[in-house]
């Protein structure tokens, strides 16, 4: 199972890779080398592998944009946390992880008392 940072990079490659393709560049070897940018790290951005930071996010935006990527949400911010609606969800020990035994047990039973309503 990914871990909740591994999920989050695989999401923000997605959208790069989105925006990519956005662009009509077939893959990233071919973005990163059309760009002028470091294979290893355009392709670790886009895999997954490596966090995006703001600022490599806004860069990639701004030439992607310039070099045939149209659409009104592709912004540094929606590489980086993308839209509302995206948001990631959480399974019951997400939400309870560092919680008391008591706590946890009171989470358990208000959810099996919501699946009897």
């Amino acid at each position: 199972m990914l871990s909740k940072e591994e999920k989050i990079r695989k999401a923000q490659g997605s959208r790069l890779r989105t925006l990519r393709m956005k662009a009509g560049l077939k893959s990233a070897r071919a973005a990163a080398l059309e760009a002028n940018w470091p294979e290893s790290t355009y392709r670790a951005h886009e895999n997954g592998s490596r966090t995006i930071d703001p600022s490599d996010a806004a860069r990639y935006v701004l030439w992607f944009l310039q070099n045939g990527a149209k659409g009104d949400n592709f912004t540094g911010r929606w590489i980086i946390y993308g839209d509302e609606e995206e948001l990631l969800p959480a399974d019951f020990e997400d939400l309870v992880r560092n919680e008391s035994p008591a706590f946890r047990q009171k989470a358990y039973q208000a959810i099996l008392d919501l699946k009897k309503r």
